[in-house]
């Protein structure tokens, strides 16, 4: 199957929720994190818009340019920055190659992408927060920003897809993440707003989806714009820095965007304690478990 066939499959293969009308679901969103490890100032989820037969020809696209010599078999822009990986200097790149690959990567971005979209938050707002609240049982959605984000940066396009024109529900196309789709799945539901919002619930296609980065490769864009970002973070922790180049240009594509400041954070940190409170009121004799520190400490409890 080739990438563009991929990409197409989606649109009739994704299991569909019966709540939908039965239209076809022609916008897709391809999106990638970046900063989930401890070292990351933010993390970040970011991606792009557009019909999916935007898709399936950019898809085509960007493996015509992944496969100019020196040929990529995919692309990472972490990679890509490091001169490593696909990017290695034994397979003849250099920093200017890279960065005439990746303005041609971007080339083909803003060809198709009618909207880039991402959600972000601060790692230590995160821990201080959120993390650090007692919990009935820990699990990957207590201990890390990925689900808020997924969960939110839905809800966010359904909040501004009309601004953009969008009239189409949208499915959202998430790269592999071990553990967290099961238990977002499981919060799907709880998704659906009453009938009284029904017309931002007709914004969403079918339950998320979880693909491969290495055979969609609109996810590989994602992965570029998600670094990006995540980036210019981390180079203004202290002083202003400039948009490197490759964020400036695709800051150009019209943008829907989720951020969690301090200040909301710290009202949900409220709204969580009074939850709890409530929840201990009720079932005094469940222990509240807090977070552990050692990852293979909090696996063992997750499992347990």
């Amino acid at each position: 199957m080739s990438a563009a066939d991929n990409v197409r499959a989606l649109v009739s293969g994704a299991p569909r929720d019966k709540r939908l009308t039965r239209r076809l679901v022609v916008l897709q969103a391809f999106l990638d994190d970046s900063g989930g490890n401890e070292q990351s100032t933010t993390f970040v989820l970011a991606g792009f818009v557009a019909p999916y037969e935007q898709w399936a020809k950019f898809a085509d696209e960007w493996k015509v340019v992944l496969d100019k010599p020196p040929a990529l078999d995919y692309f990472k822009m972490k990679e890509a920055e490091g001169l490593s990986g696909e990017f290695a200097l034994k397979k003849g790149w250099d920093a200017s190659l890279r960065d005439q690959r990746l303005s041609d990567l971007i080339d083909v971005i803003r060809k198709y992408a009618i909207a880039s979209i991402h959600a972000s938050i601060r790692n230590d707002h995160f821990e201080q927060y959120l993390k650090s609240l007692p919990t009935p049982g820990r699990n990957l959605s207590t201990d890390s920003p990925y689900t808020m984000l997924v969960m939110n940066i839905m809800v966010a396009y359904t909040m501004y897809a009309a601004m953009h024109n969008f009239r189409e529900p949208c499915d959202f196309v998430f790269d592999e993440q071990i553990g967290f789709s099961s238990e977002i799945l499981e919060w799907w539901p709880r998704i659906w707003w009453p009938k009284s919002r029904a017309n931002l619930r007709s914004f969403l296609g079918s339950q998320p989806i979880w693909r491969d980065d290495k055979t969609f490769l609109p996810l590989q864009a994602a992965d570029l714009y998600a670094w990006q970002l995540r980036r210019n973070f981390e180079d203004n922790k202290v002083l202003y820095m400039p948009m490197r180049r490759a964020l400036q240009r695709l800051k150009m594509i019209p943008e829907i965007t989720r951020s969690f400041g301090e200040p909301e954070i710290i009202r949900l940190r409220k709204h969580l304690i009074r939850m709890g409170e409530s929840f201990k009121e009720a079932n005094p004799t469940v222990p509240m478990i807090h977070a552990l520190a050692d990852r293979a400490a909090r696996k063992k409890e997750r499992k347990r």
